[in-house]
Order: structure tokens, then sequence, then C-alpha cells
């Protein structure tokens, strides 16, 4: 009775601990600055660390391109049209192409990519905002007092 319970348990805790999501499908070829993409349920970083794996092309900040899974299919685009489709949600993104184009290899030899970023409130812009805020309340003021005499 024991044995029987310990492995249904088992058997629970594996299928619980198996995640319910699709999973990523990416196939990718790049031929003479040219691209075929197609990925089901792939993430662009997913996608991505397929285009340095065939392409032998450092990316940087691939990790860092928000989004969630995309399907989408590219046929025989240059490799700069995919990159804009791919880094459309980045901040924007620079690519060193190779001195000597290898046919097989991917044009660029670099991709850098600059991650979109939230700006940080510094303390000089929320002091000037301290300022603004107590400009506006003295002129409200004086404005009050000029009506009130008129």
């Amino acid at each position: 009775m024991t044995a029987r319970f310990l492995a249904a348990s088992l058997a629970l805790v594996a299928v619980l601990a198996t995640p319910g999501v699709a999973s990523a499908e990416v196939e990718l070829r790049i031929s003479a600055g040219r691209v075929w993409l197609k990925a089901v349920n792939a993430t662009v970083g997913q996608i991505l660390n397929e285009w340095a794996r065939l392409g032998q092309t450092k990316i940087v900040n691939g990790d860092r391109v928000p989004g969630g899974p995309v399907t989408l299919q590219l046929d025989n685009v240059s490799e700069e049209e995919a990159l804009n489709v791919l880094l459309k949600s980045a901040a924007g993104f620079m690519g060193v192409r190779r001195a000597a184009p290898v046919a097989a290899n991917s044009e660029f030899d670099q991709i850098l990519i600059l991650p979109s970023s939230t700006a940080v409130a510094t303390e000089a812009a929320k002091a000037a905002a301290t300022r603004n805020r107590k400009w506006i309340g003295r002129m409200a003021r004086l404005s009050r007092r000029s009506a009130a005499t008129v």
C-alpha cells in the first residue's frame, strides 16, 4: 500500500512539474546575406540565440529584448530586414559587418541591441519639480489676490 502511494505521488509530481507551455520551434537559414525563418511560439531571444549559433555572430543584449513568444515566417529577406522585424520592440540595434563575408555565415560579425529602458528620476529632476510646484502655488495666490482687488 505504501509503495503504491509513493509511486502515485511521484507520478503526480512529475506531471505537475512538466510545464504546460507549448515548446518553441525555430527554423533558421542564413545564406549570402538572405534569411529564411520560421518561428512558432519562440521568443526573440531564442531566435537570436539560433542566429548567433548558425550565423557565427556575437549578439550583445539579445536576452534583454522585451516581449513574449512570437510566431512569424520570413522568406528570402535581407538580414537587415529580418533584424528590423525581430528587433522592433528594442530601442535600436547596431550591426558590425564582417570584413570578409562568408556565404554560410551571417554578414554580421556582431549585433549590439539597445534594450528599452525607463527613465530614473534624479535628485536634480525631483528638486526642479518641487521648485515648479512652489512657483505655481505662488502664481495661483497672486492671481487670487489680484482678482480680489479688481
